[in-house]
């Protein structure tokens, strides 16, 4: 079964989006850009690339968090890139999983920072 693979891009710092990537090398070849005090490999700017929202919408988005309550909401890294990409896609992704970047953390679920959109599974 074949499956396209989209990729984040910040377009301009506050608004994120979903771009195709053809291969492994594709994705290695990709620029660094510095957000905050990361650098992430995303496609350029001028890079014309499909815009998965443009075209049909995605299978599936993993979602990077610090921390996730019981119940799949996250507690991102604070620049709400996630958090305002989901609500945009809702319509348009059949499965959402939050992955978490280090040890697992639960947060009780009336934490305050915790963004309102909620994944479909966690993993741990």
């Amino acid at each position: 079964m074949f499956r396209l693979c989209f990729v984040p891009q910040i377009d301009d710092g506050v608004q994120m989006n979903m771009l195709q990537v053809h291969s492994l090398e594709d994705i290695k070849s990709l620029p660094n850009y510095i957000w905050g005090v990361k650098s992430i490999k995303q496609p350029a700017f001028d890079d014309k690339r499909e815009d998965a929202l443009e075209t049909g919408g995605l299978d599936l988005v993993i979602v990077p968090g610090l921390g996730f309550t019981e119940d799949g909401k996250r507690l991102g890294q604070g620049k709400g890139y996630y958090d305002r990409f989901l609500p945009r896609c809702s319509e348009k992704v059949t499965t959402t999983i939050g992955m978490l970047k280090n040890m697992p953390y639960l947060l009780h679920s009336t934490f305050k920072d915790v963004a309102k959109y909620q994944l479909n599974q966690v993993m741990y």
